[in-house]
């Protein structure tokens, strides 16, 4: 019976400290996977149909990265001090977007 017990704990689902880690790393997974696109395309190997696909699928994945990247931004404050000296926060600077010539 022992064995069962330890075979049924290591079936479990991740702790919450895990499951939590996981879902933060959501941007390093896109990244990975838009690297490893550019990679498959740039060894010139896939036929043209396969190309596409893996194209369509980086540029999926690097959307998200965007999007990701966009929702933290809007998170984060600055700490700086005002005329007085005393420390207050700030929203954190919007860049421009690039492309937009």
């Amino acid at each position: 019976m022992k064995s069962r017990r330890s075979a049924s704990s290591s079936g479990k689902p991740a702790s919450p400290s895990r499951r939590s880690t996981r879902q933060s790393g959501g941007f390093e997974d896109y990244l990975t996977q838009v690297e490893k696109i550019v990679t498959e395309l740039e060894e010139g190997n896939l036929s043209l149909e396969e190309s596409l696909v893996k194209y369509q699928t980086g540029i999926s994945a690097l959307q998200k990265c965007y999007s990701i990247l966009n929702e933290m931004e809007a998170k984060i404050n600055l700490l700086v001090r005002d005329d007085k000296g005393n420390l207050i926060t700030k929203p954190f600077p919007k860049r421009a977007k690039e492309g937009n010539d």
